[in-house]
């Protein structure tokens, strides 16, 4: 499987260490984590990129990166567990938090699949870096992003 991530430039070098999580709630970990979020193809990372900061800025730069990962390390998320919470309310909800806090404690697998919230028809991928498998993964450097100026303010 490839994965795709996207990031302003100020983290080009750290985009796979999973720190932004120690500093921010995401829709699947609360402040304190470390995880990595990679979307299926680099079109939905830059949409959920764009649904959390608005606009990209016209004199920012940025990145994307891929990695590629064995399916043997990828888990999918319980669709039921997925009914019972609002995982894809616009508004991040604790269950889905405590479901992927759950995940990067139990170190259950080095990556989780689960849908987007943003095109609920396309999978994210949340990695884990602290799983002893994530070493495994092949982790490709980042490269320039050319972002259409109509997505820029």
């Amino acid at each position: 499987m490839i994965v795709y991530r996207v990031s302003s430039g100020e983290y080009e070098t750290r985009l796979w260490n999973g720190n932004g999580g120690l500093n921010f709630d995401g829709r699947w970990n609360t402040k304190g984590h470390r995880i990595v979020y990679t979307s299926e193809c680099l079109a939905l990372a830059v949409l959920e990129n764009l649904v959390n900061i608005g606009r990209f800025s016209r004199f920012g730069k940025y990145f994307k990166a891929r990695a590629e990962i064995p399916d043997k390390f990828i888990i999918e998320i319980n669709e039921l567990l997925l009914m019972k919470n609002r995982w894809n309310d616009p508004e991040i909800g604790h269950e889905t938090q405590e479901i992927g806090d759950h995940w990067l404690k139990e170190k259950t697998s080095a990556v989780l699949r689960v849908p987007s919230a943003v095109l609920n028809s396309e999978c994210d991928f949340l990695l884990n870096p602290e799983h002893p498998d994530f070493g495994k993964l092949h982790l490709y450097p980042a490269e320039p992003l050319e972002i259409d100026p109509r997505l820029c303010v």
